[in-house]
């Protein structure tokens, strides 16, 4: 796990600094491409109170919607998609996470959202 990094979203998806360089989230660990083909994102939120739990959202505002958004329960390694009910085709505006009930609230260009954070153990290996 990359504890302490940082992220940054752009055109070309999200990019993870491990300490050292910055790694590029790509289509095979998760991270899927929308149906134009693009990886764009326009917006990272990190939970708070679990800095491993991280949250993108995906924009493509000149091709019509994009996917929506992603979630990474291991620092950006690995993204699933939790848009779900919210539909096929959905442009996320801004992520942010409530630090005191960890809920998810999204903007978007279908109104604003209230997701529940997933239920997260970090375990300590010997």
């Amino acid at each position: 796990m990359f504890f302490g990094c940082g992220y940054a979203a752009l055109w070309d998806g999200v990019f993870v600094w491990n300490g050292s360089k910055w790694l590029q989230t790509m289509s095979g660990n998760g991270f899927e491409e929308d149906r134009f083909g693009s990886l764009c994102t326009i917006s990272i939120a990190v939970d708070p109170r679990q800095p491993n739990v991280v949250y993108a959202g995906r924009w493509i505002g000149f091709s019509g919607h994009a996917n929506g958004i992603f979630r990474s329960i291991d620092s950006g390694q690995y993204w699933e998609n939790i848009t779900h009910n919210l539909g096929l085709e959905f442009n996320v505006d801004d992520i942010s996470v409530n630090p005191h009930d960890r809920y998810v609230y999204i903007g978007s260009s279908h109104g604003t959202w209230k997701l529940p954070s997933p239920v997260v153990e970090l375990r300590i290996e010997d």
